[in-house]
């Protein structure tokens, strides 16, 4: 855990929040895994399982934790998680209760036979981004394909006081044509959002961001741009078939995402993991008596039809 995010006022109140605890001895190789990363505004979910500390594929969900959120200085109660059993992957979600950006949020997770784990995070202020409309053109490709070529640009007005650190993510919109069984157009809306469906490369600007593995995607911190208007260029390209889609809307998504985001995401680049929007990596863990990642971000859209 990074707690350059922590006053020292939070660091006192948060360590005689995790003392007064009885410590517990756990049986066995086992620990808590808890991830959630988060935005304002909407519910939050965070995923708690037990881990092998002998075999990382030896993985169980916890469906008998109590989750519990506190914020401020004072660690003052602010709600309880329930559990959703979710075919998927079950998570503890909030009810009635969204974070908001710029409070510092504190996790609570107590499952039986294991001490309590705790984290904590803040949700930062959100940076806007500009962008202008892509300049697109369009070739015929191989087996009746149509291959899409643009080039877009994201400018963001860094702000001097704090240091920032931000996700870039592209995404696109193929939208179906066929017709279902009563013969009308279904719209079923299909996002591609791998690097193998939409291939993103920077072109100005570009030792200053890393791109996220197989995901057009990047990150970067303010670092060499702090208060000054930074503009980063990038081209990319994708291929669809006219028969099935007709193209939708462009998507750029600027995060703006806590040193803990950051750095998880960052030492995921250097560890080789597939999936940075939800692995973690344990030496970047801010997971305290666990493992794993509990980190807060806002979110900004801007969409171009394409």
């Amino acid at each position: 855990m990074r707690l350059s995010l922590l006053s020292i006022s939070v660091i006192f109140a948060f360590s005689v929040f995790t003392s007064c605890e009885v410590p517990i001895e756990i049986e066995g190789d086992s620990q808590l895994v808890v991830q959630s990363l988060f935005t304002d505004n909407q519910d939050l979910i965070v995923y708690v399982t037990e881990s092998n500390l002998r075999s990382s594929s030896d993985e169980k969900i916890v469906d008998n934790a109590t989750v519990t959120l506190f914020t401020g200085d004072s660690l003052s109660f602010l709600t309880s998680l329930i559990f959703v059993n979710d075919p998927i992957r079950p998570f503890y979600q909030t009810v009635d209760f969204s974070p908001v950006e710029g409070v510092l949020y504190m996790l609570r997770v107590e499952v039986p036979g294991f001490k309590p784990v705790t984290a904590s995070t803040i949700i930062p202020i959100a940076v806007n981004f500009n962008s202008d409309a892509p300049e697109i053109s369009e070739t015929n490709g191989e087996s009746g394909l149509i291959n899409i070529q643009f080039e877009v640009s994201v400018s963001i007005n860094d702000p001097f006081e704090h240091d920032n650190y931000y996700h870039i993510l592209f995404s696109q919109e193929l939208i179906s044509q066929l017709p279902g069984a009563d013969g009308q157009i279904i719209n079923d809306t299909s996002i591609l959002s791998s690097k193998d469906e939409l291939f993103i490369a920077c072109t100005s600007e570009c030792g200053l961001i890393r791109q996220l593995l197989d995901y057009p995607s990047f990150i970067l911190n303010d670092t060499e741009f702090n208060g000054r208007l930074i503009k980063f260029n990038f081209a990319g390209n994708y291929a669809y078939d006219p028969t099935i889609y007709r193209r939708g809307n462009l998507k750029l998504e600027m995060r703006t995402v806590s040193t803990d985001y950051y750095q998880n995401a960052l030492n995921l680049l250097k560890t080789g993991n597939i999936d940075p929007f939800f692995d973690f990596d344990e030496s970047y863990s801010n997971v305290n008596n666990g493992v794993g990642i509990f980190a807060g971000y806002t979110t900004r859209f801007k969409y171009f039809p394409n």
